[in-house]
């Protein structure tokens, strides 16, 4: 699956937007996707350029483009669509800026839009993933299906060293900076180290001799080696990925006990904003023993979420997603479509002569290759598609939403699996041809042949993968006594009697 992710939030600058978006998009590529990333930055009033050019060499392909947006957004607009035409994703998730900006332009391309919500509302997009469940819970939009998805942080953020100032990021108002000034000054004895942001334009810069500013550096690692404790006084934050880094470095986090800070700070220490308690609370972390104590329980945390699991199921849904957008205007399939293409004939007259019993149709869209056949009462259907299946049971057949990878009925079940144009498209047919011998006995369907007019790069984009007869004998013949013939010029037939 190929996914482009629009964001003009991208590391290295630091914070847990741009954090959230880079380990969102790595963990879908660690599970095969090839993911294009278009971002760019500059916080003018016109434009977003990112002020450092950064691209992950052998990860992820990383656009920056100079954006032009507010005033000049049909210029910017004009270079997101040459992008985008030019990439042709699967899917495309939308973050930040680019969201606000451009979102109802996008509309144009079939391709499906996940928004990456960390405030205000979801909008008409396909998925909606929340940062944090505050970020979910006060959402007036949300919709079943949704995700709250909170990635913890991968081990580039690790220090080999701890140094010994006290740590904030990004200087600017919401995030406390203000609050910071006045720790500084309850605290004349204690060094701070202020991480500069990428908005320079509304960061809050005061000097003070127990101070330093650093620079943005394109190895967050750099800067926590030389911390031990981090500070995030936000008094608005939805959600926050920076207390996460620290605790993955077992460095003690600090937090105003606002929004989504109690779900990614909930093992370090949380506090209204009031100075005295935050001097006592710097103090106390002198004591070796408590300072470990903390440590050990953030990394504890940290570590315990199942990022895996969390991204595996972003996965499935953009798998589930793809297919519904892309097959939606391709529901009625009957009579209609065996007129304009004449070879689509001879697959249904195949499918009706080898059928047997009670049928199955995995990937049935509305059954519609199934209107002539003359025991329709004996044909159930799966489809990913809800409009298709409510197609085809106004029809008189029996449909449910399902995956092929996973079938909710029993072994056995049915006397008869049908795989038409199905297996072509899958990300992995092997699992799909495991859950058809599970359930039935029979296994019979097409796929296009390569060559022919629905083959490779002929028809539809959306077909994986091709087979010649002789190596799709050997890969049905897992699963039972194969036979593979050439069906006409544009299909192959397959039956499989199920061991």
């Amino acid at each position: 699956m190929k996914i482009l992710v629009l964001s003009d939030l991208w590391v290295p600058f630091p914070g847990g937007a741009e954090k959230m978006m880079y380990n969102i998009s790595l963990g879908l590529k660690n599970l095969g996707n090839e993911v294009v990333i278009l971002s760019g930055y500059n916080r003018s009033s016109d434009s977003i350029k990112h002020t450092m050019p950064y691209v992950e060499e052998g990860e992820m392909k990383v656009l920056m483009r100079s954006v032009p947006v507010n005033k000049e957004v049909d210029k910017g607009w004009e270079i997101l669509k040459e992008d985008i035409l030019r990439e042709r994703p699967h899917v495309m998730i939308v973050h930040a800026f680019f969201c606000n900006q451009f979102l109802s332009r996008l509309k144009v391309f079939n391709f499906p839009i996940i928004r990456v919500v960390h405030n205000g509302a979801r909008g008409d997009v396909d998925l909606a993933i929340y940062n944090s469940q505050f970020t979910y819970n006060h959402s007036n939009d949300k919709k079943d299906g949704d995700l709250v998805l909170i990635p913890p942080v991968f081990d580039d953020v690790v220090a080999n060293k701890r140094g010994d100032k006290i740590g904030f990021i990004k200087p600017i108002p919401h995030k406390g900076v203000e609050f910071v000034y006045k720790l500084a000054q309850a605290m004349p004895d204690r060094q701070f180290l202020i991480l500069r942001g990428e908005w320079p334009t509304v960061e809050t810069i005061k000097e003070f001799p127990n101070i330093q500013f650093l620079q943005p550096v394109n190895d967050i690692k750099d800067y926590y080696s030389q911390i031990r404790i981090l500070l995030t006084p936000s008094t608005y934050e939805d959600a926050g990925i920076v207390p996460m880094e620290a605790a993955k470095n077992g460095i003690p986090c600090i937090s105003s006990n606002v929004m989504g800070l109690n779900e990614t700070n909930k093992a370090g220490i949380v506090l209204p904003l009031e100075i005295p308690l935050w001097v006592e609370a710097i103090k106390k972390l002198d004591d070796p023993i408590y300072y470990n104590d903390i440590a050990t329980r953030e990394i504890g945390d940290v570590n315990s979420i199942d990022w895996l699991g969390q991204i595996k199921a972003l996965n499935d849904k953009l798998l589930d997603i793809k297919f519904i957008k892309h097959y939606q205007n391709y529901n009625m399939i009957g009579t209609k479509v065996f007129d304009v293409y004449p070879t689509q004939k001879a697959r249904a007259t195949f499918l009706y002569e080898n059928a047997q019993g009670i049928i199955l149709d995995v990937g049935c869209n509305d059954c519609g290759i199934w209107y002539q056949y003359d025991k329709k009462e004996n044909v159930y259907g799966v489809d990913l598609s809800q409009d298709a299946v409510n197609n085809a049971r106004s029809k008189g057949f029996n449909a449910i939403v399902s995956r092929a990878e996973k079938l909710p009925f029993a072994s056995k079940s049915f006397n008869t699996v049908c795989l038409s144009e199905i297996i072509e498209h899958v990300a992995d047919p092997i699992v799909v041809l495991k859950e058809a011998q599970r359930v039935g006995k029979l296994i019979i369907g097409t796929v296009p042949s390569k060559e022919g007019g629905w083959g490779e790069n002929k028809f539809d984009s959306d077909h994986i993968r091709f087979w010649a007869i002789q190596g799709l004998t050997v890969l049905l013949s897992k699963y039972g006594k194969a036979e593979v013939k050439q069906l006409n010029n544009d299909f192959l037939s397959f039956k499989i009697i199920c061991e």
